[in-house]
């Protein structure tokens, strides 16, 4: 399963753009973690890696809002 690299914009809405697609999770890794410390990201833009069958799974599955159980058994 290929991996993507995209860049998340959370401001004003969140959208995600593809920057690149990787065969390996190593070669992905390195790629993404030489960007996030070349590029000056503006406020609200983080670069992301996630993989999927397709670039169509891999952003929906990004895109995904995530629910925290944070709280989960404090009662």
């Amino acid at each position: 399963m290929p991996y993507f690299i995209f860049e998340l914009h959370t401001l004003p809405i969140r959208q995600a753009r593809k920057i690149s697609e990787y065969a390996s999770f190593k070669e992905a890794s390195q790629a993404a973690k030489a960007l996030r410390v070349s590029m000056e990201l503006p406020r609200g833009t983080t670069i992301k890696l996630m993989h999927g069958e397709t670039e169509f799974e891999a952003e929906s599955l990004l895109m995904e809002e995530r629910v925290s159980d944070r709280n989960a058994g404090d009662d």
